[in-house]
């Protein structure tokens, strides 16, 4: 990174295919919506890398609905297949993607302690899965479509039959979830949360169309749906000089939606209350062998009204206790790679305190543009329902003075009083250091969002 353009950097969202923040149509965004702009900020390593994942994080049976929570039968409802491919704007496939999934069941009803629609729960279907994209960028998975369901916002209000989806590109600046609509569905263009997006053609993306060449003879129908990560300039650079797909042919990104209110059904299940997947990601970043200091990183994300979100998923990145991330992308080649640190987690909040919590390891200084030290960081990323697209900062150390004096991103906010709100305090709890960390979604303390 020490040169001044990294043909690795992400290309800049276009914001026209999103949803905005504020969209009072939808009305939970009303108090969940960042005021302020988004600091705009070029790519460091600490946004061209991300987690990687592997075969071995999956079990066997996470990509199949229909059996991996079947307990004394099948589960009720028309079986479908959804595939499709994942590809960035240049149309290049995003092998080993992962792609994680979450729904209702066919009545409309999510197996999730807070749902308490009237449709009954099937015991036999759990409404989550997920799988890696092969090395064209294709996944798949079978699972029973979902039904409909009203929602609290106006009284009348009914959301049409949906899948979640979550991305994880291989850069921290590609993360992304959306909602999968089936075509022909009445309730599409009546749907608020449809309706936060000002773009057709964006809508239409978002569409399924029924694929009969992918159906299975008397068993059951295909929805073929594909998604586009941004892409990054170095395939711009390599198409520029191979003939290859012209910039104004740059695919428009997926757009965005809300994670919704059980998004941990999807992203952490056991958050919802019932255990599927034979491994789970989770808040506890080290193992016995990770090096470094430990530490307990807790915090709660306040919304304009100052009461505490209580149905947020936050993930953390971050480099390692040598300043390194595990990421084939970080050369930092006098650092060490700890191979038992990913450096990458998720948690929820407490469905009562509205408390969050990550186990991990104080990260040391990154090398960033143009040769410039960061100062030791996390990096985090924020989605709840009332989020329309996910919100991206960074926490520092409040012990950590002299870097973060020479930060060059704490220094890219011109308003100096607001860089406090990137700075988590260190506590001694007994034997544990904890660094306390609290998110302001709106308000006097509005915390800093990075546009990545």
């Amino acid at each position: 990174m020490n040169d001044k353009w990294s043909p690795r950097e992400v290309v800049h969202r276009d914001y026209s295919s999103h949803p905005p923040a504020y969209a009072p149509g939808y009305k939970t965004s009303v108090l969940r919506s960042p005021k302020n702009a988004l600091i705009s900020l070029q790519n460091s390593l600490s946004e061209i890398t991300g987690p990687v994942f592997s075969r071995d994080d999956l079990g066997p049976l996470d990509n199949d609905l229909i059996l991996n929570y079947a307990k004394e039968g099948l589960p009720i409802g028309e079986r479908i297949i959804v595939h499709g491919y994942v590809r960035d704007g240049f149309g290049r496939p995003m092998k080993n993607t992962l792609v994680e999934v979450w729904q209702a069941n066919a009545g409309g009803r999510y197996r999730h302690k807070k749902d308490q629609y009237l449709a009954p729960i099937d015991p036999n279907f759990g409404g989550c899965g997920r799988v890696l994209t092969d090395e064209n960028g294709y996944y798949c998975f079978r699972t029973i479509k979902p039904g409909p369901y009203p929602w609290r916002n106006q009284a009348s209000d009914w959301r049409p039959a949906h899948i979640h989806f979550s991305l994880s590109g291989d850069a921290w600046a590609q993360r992304l979830i959306t909602q999968m609509y089936f075509e022909g569905d009445p309730l599409i263009k009546q749907c608020p949360i449809v309706r936060t997006i000002n773009n057709d053609d964006a809508v239409r993306t978002l569409i399924a169309e029924l694929d009969m060449h992918a159906a299975v003879p008397l068993d059951c129908l295909a929805y073929r749906f594909d998604l586009v990560l941004r892409g990054h300039r170095a395939t711009l650079f390599e198409k520029s000089h191979s003939g290859g797909r012209p910039m104004k042919e740059y695919l428009p990104e997926t757009a965005s939606q809300t994670a919704g209110p059980y998004v941990h059904i999807g992203l952490a299940p056991d958050a919802a209350g019932f255990h599927i997947f034979e491994k789970n990601f989770g808040p506890v970043l080290t193992t016995a062998d990770t090096a470094g200091e430990r530490i307990t990183i807790e915090g709660r994300v306040i919304d304009g009204s100052g009461t505490p979100v209580r149905d947020v998923l936050l993930e953390i990145w971050q480099a390692n206790a040598a300043g390194r991330y595990n990421h084939p992308d970080d050369r930092q080649q006098h650092k060490a790679v700890d191979p038992a640190f990913r450096g990458w987690g998720r948690t929820c909040s407490d469905f009562t305190s509205g408390i969050w919590r990550f186990e991990t390891i104080k990260p040391g200084p990154v090398v960033g543009r143009d040769g410039r030290l960061m100062a030791p960081h996390v990096n985090l990323w924020v989605v709840a329902r009332g989020i329309n697209i996910g919100l991206n900062t960074r926490m520092y150390f409040a012990d950590e003075h002299e870097a973060n004096a020479s930060d060059p991103v704490l220094n890219l906010i011109e308003w100096e009083v607001r860089r406090k709100t990137l700075i988590a305090e260190r506590e001694v709890r007994g034997t544990e250091v904890v660094y306390r960390f609290d998110i302001h979604l709106q308000g006097e303390n509005e915390t800093v969002f990075f546009d990545i």
